[in-house]
């Protein structure tokens, strides 16, 4: 379908969900897209950091906005595609699928906008991510030759009827010896279904199950091996925590495992999807667990909050299925999509439904790869595995009052910036979030020991944000290249200020930059 009559689609969903309304749509505040000016505690911002003004557009307006913005750097990322530039069309179709994302963050914000623009929505990132090249893959998923073979087994089975499924009446046992009062409710939930396969607060797992086994096979061999070392190596500062986290809900301690499948425990990996930190939440799931999210920072990279909020969502979702299997695979699918998923296959069973192929791919793969983790680490030597010792980071914590460069915090301590950053990875600036009424304090994490040294030494200087920083809003029609070169910069000391994986910018986002020798003097 060509993406003008996609994002048609996309449209009509919106005015026919404003129209379906009695009243016109409540204006809800957006905090990462409209941030409104509050009062700085203590501290003030610079005179010349002009505020950026809030965005005061009804919702409606904000995801057609978005939907417009999509659709016009999808038009000149397909002009890039056929001129013979693959880059820079990929660059942009990757701004087009942003835009696309935040149109789909304001939609969340009411539910009549959220459940008219599902389905198009879908069919615009299923569009995009055609042009992308496919959807992310993560490096332990299967080749597409390992795919085909796998898929040949699973209909062989599924010819010999080794799958339980509901029939077209709705009356046959979901599983074997359950009777049919435990089939989906109208509600869409599973909870009413006994888990065959461990309790709430454990995990029992079938080895000769045949994803798991496959993968099981699979991460004992490179690349895959590798990976999955790697993993449990950067594991062992937060293991501890994870598993403390997990004890405290009642869930099984293995869930350790689970960011070895999401992030390889990177604290700032980032998919296409905007997916983000440790545990791979997107934005309104983030926010929905009481992450916050917005110019300052992105509580999805800090590993506490983030695990808090992870241990809180997947006890939801075990509430909601009873099993742990579909569980994992709503934390990959969502709750929704899956529920739809087992309703058009008519499958009660993770792996039944995985093995119907009747199931997305990354989905299918998720659970038997997070299973094949929690095999390995039961008895890592079989294996040829090592689980290094657990190192937790040990810090000092200070909630300040007032907002501060982390030059300076860091010159403080007598540590760099980038020390600082490991400490505090939720920070999106080279400062201190800005505060308000409902958080008047910010918790600055602190090499250890070093907490009495930094009141000591902040306290001596009157101006803790740098008098030599400006505030520039992105405008329409600006590259970081344009912007560079007006302010008399380059573009990878603006990617480095403001700490951006890439070059990808868009209208009314805020960059920070810096004169380029008072800065340099600064952090001396």
């Amino acid at each position: 379908m060509a993406m003008k009559k996609i994002m048609a689609y996309g449209l009509a969903a919106i005015l026919g969900a404003g129209c379906a309304a009695t009243k016109a749509p409540q204006v809800v505040r957006d905090p990462v897209m409209d941030p409104t000016p509050v009062a700085i505690v203590a501290e003030r911002i610079p005179e010349q950091i002009v505020p950026a003004l809030p965005d005061t557009l009804p919702l409606e307006d904000k995801i057609k906005r978005n939907l417009a913005e999509a659709e016009q750097r999808y038009n000149e990322a397909s002009v890039l595609e056929n001129s013979g530039n693959p880059e820079g069309a990929k660059d942009l179709f990757s701004q087009s699928f942003d835009a696309l994302l935040d149109a789909r963050v304001y939609a969340f914000q009411d539910p009549r906008y959220d459940q008219h623009f599902s389905t198009s929505l879908d069919l615009l990132f299923s569009e995009l991510n055609k042009r992308l090249n496919g959807h992310w893959e993560s490096p332990l998923a299967l080749t597409p030759e390992e795919a085909a073979m796998a898929d040949s087994i699973a209909l062989a089975e599924a010819r010999g009827d080794s799958l339980r499924v509901i029939d077209s009446a709705g009356l046959d046992p979901l599983r074997e010896g359950i009777d049919s009062r435990h089939t989906a409710s109208d509600s869409g939930s599973y909870a009413g279904l006994p888990s065959s396969i461990g309790e709430r607060d454990s995990l029992v797992i079938n080895e000769n199950e045949r994803l798991v086994k496959q993968y099981l096979e699979l991460f004992q061999k490179e690349p895959r091996r590798s990976f999955i070392q790697n993993s449990f190596d950067r594991s062992s500062s937060l293991r501890e925590l994870i598993k403390e986290k997990a004890k405290e809900s009642g869930l099984p301690s293995e869930l350790w495992l689970l960011p070895v499948v999401e992030s390889e425990y990177k604290y700032k990996a980032r998919s296409p999807k905007k997916a983000e930190g440790l545990w791979q939440f997107i934005a309104p799931t983030a926010m929905n667990y009481g992450l916050r999210i917005n110019e300052w920072l992105d509580e999805r990279r800090d590993p506490v909050k983030a695990t808090v909020a992870a241990m809180l969502y997947l006890t939801e979702l075990y509430d909601w299925y009873g099993d742990w299997p579909l569980a994992l695979a709503a934390y990959n699918r969502g709750e929704f999509g899956l529920s739809k998923d087992m309703g058009r296959a008519r499958i009660a069973h993770f792996f039944d439904l995985a093995n119907s192929n009747k199931i997305n791919k990354e989905t299918k793969d998720y659970v038997p790869q997070f299973y094949a983790a929690v095999l390995i680490s039961r008895d890592p030597e079989k294996y040829g595995f090592t689980i290094p010792q657990s190192t937790p980071i040990i810090a000092d914590t200070l909630d300040i009052s007032y907002i501060v460069d982390l030059a300076l915090a860091a010159k403080a301590v007598g540590v760099t910036e980038d020390s600082l950053h490991v400490l505090n990875p939720e920070l999106r600036k080279w400062v201190t979030p800005r505060l308000d009424q409902d958080n008047p304090a910010y918790t600055l994490k602190l090499p250890k020991g070093t907490k009495d040294q930094f009141v000591a030494n902040i306290s001596t200087i009157e101006d803790k944000t740098p008098v030599d920083r400006i505030k520039y809003i992105v405008k329409r029609g600006d590259t970081l290249t344009l912007i560079a070169e007006r302010n008399h910069t380059n573009y990878g000391k603006i990617m480095e200020w403001n700490h951006l994986p890439n070059t990808k910018i868009r209208p009314g986002q805020a960059l920070f930059l810096y004169k380029q020798e008072k800065k340099e003097t600064a952090r001396r």
